[in-house]
Formats: structure tokens, C-alpha cells, sequence
């Protein structure tokens, strides 16, 4: 009776909980879920209320300040599992690399409309332990582009 009262029980490993890379896991699937969901959903030559049906209509008219050359005439950011509290230090038709190496972005989705039609998007992403930012890109004459940034 005395020995149990004494007895400490030590966690084991199987015990021991990581939340950093359970949340990192768990971060990564969604990331990855929604990552694979734009691929598979977005379509050149969609329409506005098409694209607002998939993604909804919380996104950021980007101004471009002439800096895009690539024939769109409306831009437009969807930020996915972005921090509440979190404010990008670069202009929005810049990929922010450091908010999605953070995680304080998931995902950000870039789209180029013409005559209100998506003419070309990209997807940024960090993905797994390499945590380099990732980039999806579907071009105007429907070609893909998929790598590391540099």
C-alpha cells in the first residue's frame, strides 16, 4: 500500500504529446487538402461568380502598379489559413515568402482575370520540412509550372 502511494509513474514516449509537430502536421494536411483542391477545381476560363462558388468572396483586390506583365486586368489574392493578427510586409502581387515559411499563410492563391475570366493563377506554398516556398502555376496557354521558388 505504502508502494503505490510512493510510486511516480514517468510518462512514456508513447505518453508524451508534441504539439508543434502534431499542429505542423495537421497544418501541412490542410495546406495540402486545399492546395490539391485548387488544382483540381480551377480552370482557366472560369468566371468570377464560378471562382467566388469555390473559394468564396473574401478576397483582396490586388493592385498591380503596372508591375504584372501578364495580360490580366483584374487581380485578385485568396489567403488561406492566414494568422488573424497577421499583416504581409510586402504589396499584395508579391509572393510573401517569409508569412508562408511562418505559417502564418498556408496558401495564397493568385489569380489574373481578363474580360472576367481567369486568364492565369498561381498557388505559393511551403510544404513538409524543407520549408521552402512552393509555387504552382497554370499560365494563359493552360502550361504548368510546379517548383521550389528561388
Amino acid at each position: 500500500m505504502l508502494t503505490s502511494a510512493c510510486q511516480t509513474s514517468l510518462p512514456t514516449p508513447k505518453d508524451v504529446k508534441e504539439p508543434v509537430k502534431q499542429e505542423a502536421t495537421a497544418s501541412d494536411e490542410k495546406i495540402s487538402k486545399q492546395v490539391n483542391y485548387i488544382k483540381s477545381s480551377l480552370k482557366l476560363g472560369m468566371t468570377q461568380e464560378e471562382v467566388t462558388s469555390l473559394f468564396g468572396d473574401r478576397f483582396i483586390d490586388v493592385e498591380d502598379n503596372g508591375d504584372l506583365e501578364n495580360g490580366g486586368d483584374i487581380f485578385w489574392l485568396y489567403r488561406f489559413f492566414k494568422q488573424n493578427d497577421y499583416k504581409s510586409a510586402f504589396p499584395d502581387y508579391v509572393v510573401d515568402k517569409e508569412g508562408l515559411k511562418e505559417r502564418k499563410v498556408g496558401a495564397d492563391l493568385f489569380i489574373a482575370w481578363k474580360s472576367k475570366k481567369v486568364h492565369l493563377y498561381s498557388v505559393s506554398y511551403v510544404q513538409g520540412s524543407d520549408n521552402q516556398v512552393h509555387q504552382y502555376v497554370v499560365k494563359p496557354d493552360g502550361t504548368i509550372e510546379d517548383g521550389p521558388l528561388s
